[in-house]
């Protein structure tokens, strides 16, 4: 049996969402091995025009499996590769929506910048 230590660094993954500054309501959506910080510092290097942001990042337990029901559930907005036509917001309310479906467990995440009843349900919390 592996000690709980072991499985958060072999199970758990970043899924993040990240958008290009000057491209309005464009996001990538996916997850990676990696800091999604570190990922960001990677795709600067691709002859982007603008770099990226993290909005949202979430360390869960079988990332895969959120990452395909989001693109399923964003199909329709689709751009190209992990790219979708939606706002941030959107896919963060997205993202969490089926994190809450599929009752993944959320080790951590960091939003960006929250919305308004994001930061309530932190504040009821802490209370």
């Amino acid at each position: 049996m592996r000690s709980k230590e072991t499985r958060l660094n072999a199970d758990t993954r970043l899924g993040l969402c990240i958008e290009q500054q000057g491209y309005a309501n464009l996001v990538k959506v996916g997850y990676s091995t990696k800091d999604p910080h570190l990922r960001v510092e990677e795709l600067r290097g691709t002859g982007l025009p603008h770099p990226f942001e993290v909005e949202y990042d979430a360390l869960v337990f079988d990332p895969r499996d959120v990452e395909q029901a989001v693109h399923a559930e964003l199909r329709g907005e689709h751009e190209a590769k992990e790219f979708y036509r939606v706002s941030a917001s959107e896919a963060v309310r997205t993202i969490r929506q089926i994190v809450k479906v599929q009752q993944k467990q959320v080790i951590a995440e960091h939003i960006r910048t929250p919305e308004p009843e994001m930061d309530l349900r932190r504040s009821l919390r802490a209370a």
